[in-house]
């Protein structure tokens, strides 16, 4: 019997709004107060089992998320080349593979993710993450969006698509594949609507020629600086690599201020917090390694390491008053990224290869008939600019000296992550090595 292929998209969008806003109505909480509150208002009314899974899934998603970034910058290395995903998002995506398969494909995929042995509690407190997920302020916003598109004509098990649809909340889509006008039509007008118009086409015509099947995982994020960089404050200035040689130029933003910073020995790197909007609820991540270390052995060295590691470092202090000591210079390029892989290498390098093998992938729960899965693919935008985004202590941690000026000096090769910090969720990770003139 011939094998069908299934093919899964991501599509994410990012993108910046020019416009500032008024300090003034900010509230003024201590970020370390406001964030543990946030976290248990959030929370509260889980039971420890859920509480317990919630905890699977975000240190489960946050070494998936690394591991995936340490194996694409390697493979970019020699390419020198900037890029961004969201891991988060793809970890969910396969996630709702994992819900379809059985056998070696099932295993491969489980480890690959660091899924428990029990999908039950998992999808309990998956559906908790998404929901902390969707945010809608005049600061920020972040849309969250998985579909299935499967053939009208094909045996999906109604088990299956119940379980996507009542679980993940994600939309099931009947579709007529043989009609590919029709179906490029209507998957592409979706991936519209989801990243507001960002990502105009997701899919060709080519593309549906063999689909029985796609899943579609879109996330769209836009965020507002709490504090915009000044435009005028802006200057071209030279841009290095690895080896202290000259790049490019850069447009090189700058502002002064109270910001969360630290130098984390383990990870021979200078981390800085750079919060969106009002709510304290989501920052940029600025990792800057030290001289002589390269950014993907950062991101090597952090899946060992946690994000809560991180945020507890960079708010050891919080309860100190900021005044002008304790300010932090910071210099960081205007970049825009626009990224599209396809992720059957990276995904294969991390021990998920059954699931494209015409052979040996086994999807027995998702359909009676054979299916495998044909490509990957992650299509990503992200554009920093003045305005915003679009799109315990740790052993051998310090905080970098507060009593005199301390810069982050972003002119070197660099890593970024967003993170929603009552889930300590990483939705986006990139580097940044030639951001040129934006």
């Amino acid at each position: 019997m011939r094998q069908s292929s299934i093919t899964l998209f991501l599509i994410l969008s990012i993108v910046g709004q020019l416009v500032l806003s008024d300090e003034s109505d900010y509230q003024i909480f201590s970020h370390k107060t406001q964030r543990d509150v946030s976290q248990v208002a959030a929370f509260r009314h889980l039971s420890p089992e859920t509480l317990k899974s919630l905890e699977q899934i975000k240190s489960g998603s946050e070494r998936f998320s690394f591991e995936m970034f340490t194996q694409i910058a390697e493979l970019l290395n020699s390419v020198d080349y900037d890029f961004v995903i969201s891991p988060f998002s793809i970890w969910c995506l396969l996630v709702l593979l994992a819900e379809g398969a059985s056998g070696n494909t099932y295993t491969q995929l489980q480890k690959a993710l660091h899924l428990p042995d029990d999908m039950t509690p998992i999808r309990t407190a998956y559906k908790q993450i998404q929901n902390q997920l969707i945010v809608n302020t005049p600061t920020v916003e972040i849309a969250v969006s998985q579909a299935l598109f499967a053939d009208e004509n094909r045996d999906i098990s109604v088990e299956y698509a119940d379980t996507l649809e009542l679980q993940y909340q994600a939309s099931y889509i009947p579709v007529h594949f043989a009609n590919t006008n029709a179906a490029y039509r209507l998957i592409n007008n979706h991936v519209r609507q989801v990243t507001r118009g960002k990502i105009q086409e997701i899919v060709t015509v080519d593309d549906l020629q063999e689909a029985q099947m796609m899943l579609i995982s879109a996330l769209y994020f836009k965020g507002q600086w709490t504090t915009p960089f000044n435009q005028s404050d802006t200057r071209q200035e030279k841009f290095y690599d690895e080896n202290n040689q000259f790049v490019e130029n850069v447009n090189m933003m700058y502002q002064k201020g109270n910001f969360k910073y630290a130098a984390i020995k383990d990870l021979q790197s200078y981390i800085i917090e750079i919060p969106y909007g009002k709510e304290d609820r989501l920052c940029m991540i600025g990792i800057l390694p030290i001289k002589g270390v390269t950014v993907s052995k950062v991101f090597e060295k952090l899946a060992g390491y946690s994000i809560k590691r991180i945020i507890d470092e960079l708010h050891k202090y919080d309860d100190q008053p900021a005044d002008e000591d304790s300010e932090i210079e910071v210099y960081l390029p205007r970049f825009d990224i626009q990224t599209d892989f396809n992720l059957n290498v990276v995904l294969e390098r991390l021990g998920i290869t059954d699931a494209f093998n015409v052979n040996r992938a086994n999807f027995a729960k998702a359909s009676s008939q054979p299916l495998y899965v044909s490509r990957i693919i992650h299509k990503t935008i992200i554009k920093v600019d003045e305005a915003g985004t679009t799109a315990a202590s740790a052993s051998g941690a310090t905080l970098i000296n507060k009593q005199t000026p301390t810069t982050f000096y972003a002119n070197r090769p660099f890593g970024f992550m967003i993170v929603e910090r009552t889930t300590n969720s990483v939705l986006f990770t990139g580097q940044v090595r030639r951001p040129g003139l934006k």
